[in-house]
């Protein structure tokens, strides 16, 4: 009763009498506490903006913290074709079963690349193009290739973000890639 009674006058609820709920005594303080008002309809009106603004804030803090941040340009050259590959999203390798990243550019034309750190091969560059085999950069082939892939601290939906850049500087692909929050 005691926590029915706190919330009805910390939301501005009005308790009304059910015939037979706590006799006639209830019954007349419930009529007297109704004839008066309640003390509690302003701080329920206050929590009526209140909950709405905090639930707004916590999701633009999620937005904030989910959305990954990603800067830098690959140019490509030789066997690759001619083309400039702008990052601006990533996804964790976690999501495709590698450990790595995917980096992705809206203007690529569905052009992806893979920064893979796989265990038995070392550290792998795949570039992805529509229509096209995927073309492997491996150290061996690139002793200009530098990759750091490490696990962020946030796990978003069973899925550990990736932080970390890449710089490369071989003959069929170039540039440098930094990467943060990737999920």
């Amino acid at each position: 009763m005691f926590v029915e009674q706190t919330l009805e006058r910390a939301l501005g609820l009005v308790d009304f009498a059910v015939e037979g709920e706590l006799g006639q005594a209830a019954v007349a303080v419930a009529v007297a506490e109704r004839q008066r008002g309640s003390a509690g309809a302003s701080a329920g009106a206050g929590l009526a903006i209140l909950i709405p603004l905090s639930l707004g804030a916590a999701a633009a803090w999620f937005i904030a913290v989910s959305t990954p941040e990603v800067a830098g340009r690959l140019q490509a050259a030789g066997t690759l074709g001619s083309w400039t590959f702008e990052a601006d999203d990533c996804d964790s390798g976690q999501l495709e079963g590698f450990a790595g990243v995917t980096l992705k550019s809206s203007k690529a034309g569905g052009r992806v690349i893979r920064l893979v750190k796989d265990p038995v091969r070392g550290t792998l560059i795949v570039v992805a193009s529509p229509g096209a085999p995927n073309h492997i950069i491996s150290p061996e082939t690139c002793p200009g290739l530098q990759l750091n892939v490490q696990h962020g601290n946030t796990n978003i939906n069973e899925v550990w973000t990736q932080d970390g850049n890449v710089s490369l500087r071989c003959p069929e692909l170039s540039g440098s890639v930094r990467f943060e929050g990737c999920h």
